[in-house]
């Protein structure tokens, strides 16, 4: 059995979920799990492979070597928090999301499109084969179409709740003992033991687990081949995303000023969050009625943002027609730092139940930065270091006048007054948190080409 709790309203950068796994005790019966032998298609790339329908799991799995065979493109990356059967503290983990097609084997037009998370594996052990009679599936079903063979093998997708009922069909048929056959897309699963059938040997089924020797193996060869190994799940839709970017990019008094990369199937489904984004600041308000100190270092990053025209209040005769997303923030204290010590964070990962976050409509865009491999290299071959920071480097970045209400948030010079409506600002740069870092390593990129002529040893020197 697989709980897995998703909290998507409200989050850091990245919205996270719990998963928590358990294993199951051993018992005298064989009991069949909702198994299926599918075709997993990518465009042209199909392989077969077993799938494990789990009604007790939120979300859907691929095992991670399925996904590199049929070379399934990730569409985005998610965060979780994972409970490992036996363990109190969670574990945090990033997976790739990917999308794949599953068919019935033997006829190609019962089909679903899911979207699943890659891991490195969904099951600790193969399932075992069955010892399941055939007079019984002779007997109840007889010229039906099984999901599967029961033969020993390898799990390598989770079909979770979040896709189930697309595939079960509602046909129920009770066999013998406590057997029973569903009607699913893919034939009928049993699921079950029969009461005849004595098998000592029970499945290990997690979804995820923590690292096991195999697996610390594997990262310490990637670290060994840090530098040489291309990624495996690169996105390809990167390169348009930077093209884009570089026709849209402007320079206008004395700043570059760049459009957001949208998603073009993504853009016009965002909600506004604004009730979300009120109840936060609501919180937020009382807190600031409790700690006056809280206040003011927060009035003062804010009002310091208004000066330098990093935001501005929401004008009147803003065109109702664009699109708008409330963000909410909160402080971050940090009093280890010599610089920042307190500083205000905004929630662009944040949405209401059902609906897309800004980050979810948002390309990730390429990884410009350099490669961390190459850096440590330049430290063996001088023997002086030299390293710079822009100060407020994404916030010296405009962002165009169309993009500008997905950054609106809420806030108050009245605190104490609950009855006055909070004003609404919108941020005029590239705010810090938004899911697109490469705008930043983009921008300078293009800085760096457009003087290439003119300092071609320092525009070299700096973009490498």
């Amino acid at each position: 059995m697989e709980l897995l709790e998703n909290k998507s309203e409200v989050g850091g950068a990245v919205a996270e979920s719990q998963v928590l796994s358990t294993i199951s005790e051993r018992k005298p019966q064989c009991v069949l799990l909702q198994t299926s032998d599918v075709k997993i298609r990518n465009d042209t790339k199909v392989t077969r492979a077993r799938l494990l329908l789990d009604n007790g799991s939120m979300r859907s799995f691929v095992d991670k070597d399925i996904a590199y065979k049929l070379k399934l493109p990730v569409i985005r990356r998610e965060s979780l928090s994972v409970f490992t059967f036996g363990n109190k503290s969670p574990i945090k983990k990033t997976f790739d999301v990917v999308k794949i097609e599953l068919e019935n084997r033997e006829k190609p037009d019962f089909s679903v499109k899911i979207e699943a998370l890659v891991t490195e594996q969904i099951s600790g052990s193969d399932l075992p084969p069955s010892n399941l009679k055939a007079e019984i599936v002779q007997k109840y079903l007889e010229g039906f179409q099984l999901a599967d063979s029961w033969s020993k093998g390898k799990v390598a997708v989770l079909f979770g709740t979040d896709y189930y009922h697309n595939i079960v069909l509602g046909g129920i048929r009770r066999l013998k003992g406590q057997l029973v056959a569903t009607e699913t897309i893919f034939g009928w699963c049993l699921i079950g033991r029969d009461s005849d059938v004595r098998d000592v040997s029970v499945s290990l089924n997690i979804i995820i687990e923590e690292d096991l020797i195999s697996g610390l193996n594997k990262k310490f060869w990637e670290l060994e081949s840090l530098g040489i190994a291309e990624n495996e799940f690169s996105d390809p839709s990167n390169d348009s995303v930077l093209q884009r970017f570089e026709s849209e990019i402007e320079y206008q008094n004395s700043r570059y000023r760049v459009r957001l990369p949208w998603k073009s199937d993504k853009k016009y489904i965002l909600s506004d969050n604004k009730k979300v984004a009120e109840r936060r600041f609501e919180r937020l308000r009382r807190r600031f009625v409790r700690n006056t100190e809280l206040y003011k270092s927060y009035q003062a990053i804010l009002h310091d943002y208004l000066q330098q025209k990093i935001i501005e209040l929401v004008p009147n005769t803003c065109d109702t027609e664009q699109i708008t997303f409330y963000l909410p923030h909160r402080e971050v204290v940090r009093n280890d730092r010599s610089s920042s010590k307190f500083r205000v964070v905004f929630d662009a990962s944040s949405h209401d139940v059902g609906e897309a976050s800004l980050n979810v409509c948002l390309h990730i865009g390429s990884n410009l930065y350099p490669d961390i491999f190459d850096l440590l290299l330049r430290f063996r071959l001088y023997p002086i270091a030299f390293t710079a920071d822009i100060k407020q480097a994404f916030l010296q970045i405009e962002v165009d006048e169309k993009d500008r209400d997905v950054s609106r948030f809420l806030f108050t010079d009245y605190p104490t007054d609950g009855s006055k409506s909070p004003q609404i600002y919108r941020f005029t740069r590239v705010l810090f948190g938004v899911n697109s870092p490469f705008m930043l390593a983009a921008t300078i990129k293009h800085h760096l080409r457009k003087y290439q002529g003119i300092y071609p040893e320092t525009s070299e020197f700096l973009n490498n």
